[in-house]
């Protein structure tokens, strides 16, 4: 039995060398691929994932997390807009 999980991270002031999106997804404990807003790409930590899987699979991590991204990016301004109001 395994478990895969999927961990988004958004910071409202990004920094240098922190980008404002990141995805990071895991099976078990091992990192498998890392998707950021700097890179906008996902791209495979183990090397049997990047000799093992196509370029079709990355090319599809980078669409959902792109579109993951943008979600964000919307929520985000969402809450600054509400966070902001005066009433």
């Amino acid at each position: 039995l395994h478990t895969r999980r999927v961990f988004h991270t958004v910071v409202s002031e990004p920094g240098p060398g922190l980008p404002w999106y990141s995805r990071v997804a895991y099976v078990d404990d091992q990192v498998i691929y890392v998707y950021t807003s700097e890179k906008q790409r996902a791209e495979p930590r183990p090397a049997w994932m990047a000799e093992n899987e196509g370029p079709e699979l990355w090319e599809l991590r980078t669409l959902w997390a792109r579109r993951w991204e943008a979600w964000f990016r919307i929520s985000l301004n969402d809450l600054g807009q509400l966070y902001n109001r005066t009433e």
